[in-house]
């Protein structure tokens, strides 16, 4: 007779003849049988602030005209679903142990935004709770780019009740061979299985299903601003994959065409338009980059003409130029990332710090990945005289060293810590503009506005068949003149600096079609680069033509 006791098999064989013959009305069947262990885990309890967006089928009026009696229970069991199925998800599983043990603590609907006439985003603002894990710059609700740890569940068991599930802490699986919290593949499976289940018991009407079919039918976002958090962001401006990041925290998608150039803001002092890409080795939805910008600063003394030397125009290529495949050259972006002082006539592909115009400045170097910034706010600069001119050469004691502009604001870095190595490396070699790359950042700096630009772009080295080959600009404003802000601003970014609000006095944060005066993307789309005119300027009845 042996002495070992039962195996998991022979336990769930027994539990099930019980349970067949004396089962509580709460449970229907015995799916998973695990041992658990307590792992060690932190004292330390941290409390982190995120967003999650779902992708969903239903009826999006519903959910924006009906009364608060009609729309709130539906929105509490949403708020419910979703809490209930990261938690169920990260529950201990015979797969993935999270050593963080992340759970939800609370969910707060935050808003929405029409994607076609049956499909719609809905945005959530989340608080979880995790063990010692504040501290990563990096942190996030899901896991899905764990480098190594890219492995998905291949069984799922939920718990979709209302209470959601309930466990010790720090426990997981004995055999669980994945170290990872959930991937939002794995919370929309359960989102979508949470809403079948209260579908069934006739206690959702306005939404249908999650839309699995997407890409990313759940995603996680910035609780601010609501941005996609994969491309870390929480300032006005755009990111590359056209996600207009508004002046005041609002978040929509502007596609565009191919080719086409839009004008982003538009006032008295300056424009500044761009171009999008597509790129069809790219999911389709996801494939449309920000590839282009052009600044155009307009004379303060006539605002309707353009400083025929002051305007800047950013272009990329899809393969580097010739000049840059040369041994011992180095180019912006391995050769494919160009700036042009003339209206496009001629183009520098090398690092350097630029002067041009008679007030404006360049500094573009190649970036090392833990320097490259995560998005913040713009200050207000007052007026002030601290200009002087020398030919076309802007001299000012205020001046900034361009590794002195790397440094500021180094908190918004990926990872500052290990940018501070890189960047003391560079003093001591005094070698920033020797960097090769493929990614690289600018700094532009006007009369008006200064702006931080990061380029980035697929990997050469692998196979296109095997990745979404794209070039993508984000850029975002680091100060604006005081005289700046006080103008009424046109474009796609200017709109959002006056608030929209819903009838219930909430304010729009994500609906593009009730964000922007131009209904169509062709109403904010320019004649090239250097295009003044557009559509939707005629529209805006707050600021007159000034053109």
């Amino acid at each position: 007779q042996s002495n070992s006791g039962p195996t998991a098999v022979e336990f769930r064989e027994l539990m099930t003849q019980i349970l067949s013959a004396n089962a509580p009305p709460t449970i229907i069947d015995l799916t998973e049988v695990s041992e658990l262990k307590i792992y060690s885990c932190s004292e330390q309890i941290d409390t982190i602030d995120t967003a999650v967006g779902l992708k969903l089928f239903g009826n999006y009026d519903y959910l924006i005209d009906a009364t608060d009696s009609d729309t709130l229970p539906e929105i509490e069991i949403m708020e419910h679903i979703v809490h209930n199925a990261y938690n169920s998800v990260n529950m201990a599983n015979s797969e993935t142990c999270d050593e963080e043990f992340r759970r939800v603590a609370d969910v707060k609907y935050a808003s929405a935004e029409r994607l076609s006439d049956n499909e719609f985003t809905m945005i959530f603002d989340i608080t979880y709770r995790c063990r010692d894990c504040a501290s990563s710059l990096t942190r996030t609700l899901f896991d899905d780019n764990l480098s190594g740890h890219s492995l998905n569940r291949t069984q799922y068991f939920f718990d979709v009740r209302d209470p959601g599930p309930d466990e010790p802490p720090c426990v997981c699986a004995i055999g669980a061979y994945i170290f990872r919290g959930p991937t939002t593949q794995e919370f929309s499976l359960a989102v979508h299985q949470a809403i079948l289940a209260r579908k069934q018991h006739s206690l959702l009407s306005f939404v249908e299903d999650i839309d699995q079919a997407q890409t990313h039918p759940s995603y996680e976002t910035d609780a601010i601003n609501r941005n996609i958090v994969e491309t870390p962001t929480n300032s006005p401006g755009v990111q590359g994959d056209p996600v207009i990041l508004g002046l005041k925290g609002q978040s929509f998608k502007f596609n565009g065409r191919d080719g086409g150039w839009y004008a982003n803001v538009a006032n008295r002092f300056f424009h500044w338009n761009m171009q999008f890409r597509k790129y069809p080795t790219c999911q389709e939805g996801s494939n449309v980059f920000v590839s282009g910008l052009s600044l155009i600063t307009l004379k303060e003394s006539d605002m309707q003409h353009q400083i025929s030397g002051s305007n800047i125009l950013i272009t990329t290529t899809p393969e580097p130029i010739p000049e840059c495949l040369e041994y011992n050259r180095t180019c912006l972006g391995g050769g494919t990332l160009h700036i042009s002082f003339d209206g496009g006539n001629t183009y520098v592909s090398d690092p350097g710090d630029y002067h041009y115009g008679s007030r404006n400045r360049v500094v573009a170097h190649n970036t090392y990945a833990a320097c490259s910034r995560r998005w913040h706010d713009y200050d207000i600069t007052p007026k002030q005289n601290k200009f002087r001119n020398l030919g076309l050469r802007r001299v000012t004691v205020q001046e900034k060293k361009p590794l002195e502009l790397q440094l500021e604001k180094n908190k918004t870095m990926i990872d500052p810590e290990e940018c501070m190595v890189w960047i003391d490396d560079r003093k001591n070699r005094n070698d920033l503009f020797r960097q090769k790359g493929l990614w690289s950042s600018l700094y532009i700096e006007t009369h008006s506005v200064s702006f931080h630009i990061e380029y980035r772009q697929s990997n050469p080295d692998v196979p296109i068949e095997k990745q979404c080959n794209f070039q993508s600009l984000d850029a975002w404003m680091t100060t604006v003149s005081e005289n700046l802000d006080k103008q009424s601003w046109q474009g796609i970014l200017g709109e959002t600096k006056e608030r929209i609000y819903n009838k219930q006095g909430q304010q729009i944060l994500s609906d593009r079609h009730l964000l922007l005066l131009g209904k169509e993307d062709i109403n904010y789309e320019v004649d090239g680069p250097f295009g003044l005119h557009f559509d939707a300027s005629k529209k805006n009845s707050i600021m007159p033509s000034i053109w």
